[in-house]
């Protein structure tokens, strides 16, 4: 990852002055839509193809500064829909998927896959699958539910409201959430999703490099121990994401029962598959 946080919806946001309390979201969304992270994978497709390109490279071919904040988000939103991964000397790459979204003959059931790459546009997903979504500030109250911060849930609507539209889960105008169908040859595609390729190469080096994407993110929302107390409740709520995202990778296998005691009365959070 580029650093604790690159990009993920979990970035700290100030309330007030500095001296307040930092509000953190607990679970990970891009602040930029698909959309916007499939310009970044054909600029790297156009440009060196299967290869590796720098952040001086890349940034030009977009139209944009590699300093700016509109790059960076770019970079990140391509890394958390699992598009792009670093390589060493913190070059950028195609991952498997990110070939798959700019190839006319995958591209149908790549997006969808990339949508699901997002740990809160999958637990929505799995939440209202086949169904109508609730009005906005409904939507947004769901998303605080799920750990969005209160502050950062217009921005993670928007970037999953666009998002869904472009990998085809609402489609012409309905607000009904469905996984879109593929062909015959995008099915194939679809079955090597993901969750079973090799994962990216960490930036940092290490054993990182073997984790699943999903548990790298949910890693990185993560509060520092400087941070200071981190509430029972946000540690039943992290916990929640976590198994979630087990059952993302792993299959849905029985249910996880997460019990947390803080002063008095034991608080329990269910999870089931």
């Amino acid at each position: 990852m580029d650093t604790a946080n690159d990009g993920m919806g979990s970035e700290e946001t100030e309330a007030g002055n500095q001296s307040e309390k930092r509000e953190r979201s607990r679970i990970g969304f891009p602040y930029q839509p698909l959309g916007e992270a499939i310009e970044v994978a054909k600029a790297i497709h156009d440009n060196v193809g299967a290869g590796q390109c720098s952040d001086d490279q890349l940034a030009p071919w977009l139209e944009l500064s590699d300093k700016s904040s509109s790059y960076r988000n770019r970079i990140s939103a391509s890394k958390i829909f699992g598009l792009t991964e670093s390589a060493s000397g913190g070059a950028r790459q195609l991952t498997e998927l990110g070939r798959r979204i700019v190839d006319p003959d995958q591209k149908g059931a790549a997006k969808a896959d990339a949508f699901l790459r997002v740990p809160l546009f999958n637990a929505v997903f799995r939440e209202y699958r086949g169904n109508s979504l609730p009005p906005p500030a409904a939507l947004e109250s769901e998303f605080i539910r799920l750990g969005v911060a209160k502050k950062q849930t217009a921005k993670a609507r928007s970037s999953f409201e666009r998002s869904a539209k472009t990998a085809g889960y609402l489609k012409d105008g309905s607000d009904r959430l469905v996984k879109p169908g593929f062909s015959e040859t995008e099915a194939v595609s679809e079955e090597q999703s993901p969750e079973h390729e090799e994962p990216p190469v960490s930036e940092s080096g290490g054993d990182r490099g073997t984790r699943h994407p999903f548990i790298e993110g949910l890693l990185a929302t993560l509060p520092k121990k400087q941070d200071g107390q981190w509430e029972v409740e946000e540690r039943v709520a992290w916990l929640k994401a976590a198994a979630m995202g087990f059952d993302l990778i792993y299959g849905f296998k029985g249910s996880i029962t997460i019990e947390s005691q803080s002063g008095t009365p034991t608080k329990t959070a269910e999870h089931s598959s």
